[in-house]
């Protein structure tokens, strides 16, 4: 095949796999080219059923890792144009603690799942997450 050809698909593929994408309404017209992980299934099932109902509220989530969860739900959230919905991030940005005595049986070692709070901002400009004043909240916490 034509290296061309095969650069052009890669670079499309990769154009699929971009929140901007992924998560847009003209993504609807492509879902035999890709489908979500269970955790966007289920992201999207639940803000739809917000949206249908019209319930209002916001978005906390504790332990928020590299934004796999977070970044879903915030697009998510605009393509169904809950705009008064903010959300929350709450991380230490340390990773797992050393694990102690009742956490023995669970192989993880301290740092398992660390992400600096640089890092996750950066993961959430890439993928179109602003922070906006009246919309995302990041915090630390220990």
């Amino acid at each position: 095949m034509n290296k061309f050809i095969v650069r052009s698909i890669i670079s499309f593929e990769n154009f699929l796999k971009k929140p901007i994408f992924r998560y847009s309404r003209v993504s609807t017209h492509f879902r035999d080219l890709f489908s979500y992980r269970d955790t966007e299934k289920s992201l999207k099932l639940g803000m739809s059923f917000l949206n249908v109902n019209r319930i209002k509220g916001d978005y906390a989530e504790f332990g928020v890792y590299d934004g796999g969860s977070f970044i879903p739900a915030y697009h998510f959230s605009k393509l169904l144009k809950l705009d008064s919905m903010k959300f929350y991030a709450f991380d230490s940005f340390e990773g797992l603690p050393e694990p102690s005595f009742v956490d023995k049986e669970f192989n993880w070692t301290r740092g398992e799942f660390g992400c600096s709070l640089n890092k996750f901002k950066s993961i959430l400009r890439k993928s179109n997450v602003n922070e906006e004043p009246n919309r995302s909240k990041l915090r630390g916490i220990k």
